[in-house]
């Protein structure tokens, strides 16, 4: 009898944790791709905004060559560095 007990609890607890878990998995993962479709374009957009401007902001001020190749180099040295 102590045999079936064991048994049956622990088909019991299979299931059930089958029974909330799906449901479970199922809401996390749409919870996060609904995040991912508002956050992505988001990021993406500012990421962008700031490195046009930059670039803009980078052609606008007359310099050397030089002087702006080794400008851009720190400013990926920095940037790597973060």
């Amino acid at each position: 009898m102590q045999r079936y007990k064991y048994l049956t609890g622990k088909a019991v607890l299979f299931f059930g944790s089958i029974i909330i878990g799906v449901p479970m998995g199922f809401f996390h993962g749409l919870i996060y791709f609904l995040k991912s479709i508002v956050l992505i374009p988001h990021i993406m957009y500012h990421e962008s905004l700031y490195r046009w401007l930059k670039n803009a902001q980078r052609q606008a001020q007359p310099q050397d060559i030089w002087e702006r190749h080794i400008k851009r180099m720190e400013d990926k040295k920095n940037n790597y560095d973060n």
